[in-house]
């Protein structure tokens, strides 16, 4: 059996509406629907960012020398307010795996009811630690990532900054 040319177009379409394919304007929709997911989500992080500044400025704690042979401060027991709270490379076990000395780590709820896990360098500049706080956004830490470390070593150490939250 030959199928026509004009045949065949037709088999097409037909397969294409009954699959729930449409011409240009579904993709125009989905490209409508991806801007609006990516201004919500700008806008979510903005309204963190904002919060966790104005929280970061109230949260008193001193850095002091650190026992630990590969780091040089540890944060004195500072009380984590709002999920956040100051950390510096003394405070965690194992090695550090940023070339930041301090920061803050944030805790932060999302709209999804789940939290996503941020650090924050002293300068303001937020990254993201895990995989809910990249998804909305959050610039990958990786520039601020100790580059002595491997895959896995980063990730190990990401993990437990992560399970600080």
């Amino acid at each position: 059996m030959s199928v026509r040319p004009r045949g065949a177009v037709a088999l097409i379409l037909v397969a294409c509406a009954l699959a729930g394919c449409s011409s240009g304007q579904s993709v125009e929709n989905e490209r409508r629907q991806a801007a609006e997911v990516a201004l919500e989500h700008a806008a979510e992080r903005r309204a963190a960012d904002l919060r966790a500044a104005r929280i970061e400025r109230t949260i008193s704690f001193d850095l002091r020398p650190s026992h630990s042979p590969s780091c040089r401060l540890e944060t004195a027991a500072a009380e984590p307010r709002d999920g956040i709270a100051p950390l510096a490379c003394g405070d965690l076990a194992g090695h550090w795996p940023l070339t930041v000395a301090w920061g803050f780590l944030r805790c932060e709820p999302g709209a999804d009811g789940h939290h996503r896990v941020v650090f924050s360098t002293p300068r303001g500049a937020a990254y993201a630690v895990d995989v809910a706080a990249r998804a909305i956004g959050y610039a990958d830490i990786g520039p601020i990532l100790d580059p002595s470390l491997s895959p896995a070593q980063a990730r190990r150490s990401l993990r437990l900054l992560a399970a600080r939250c």
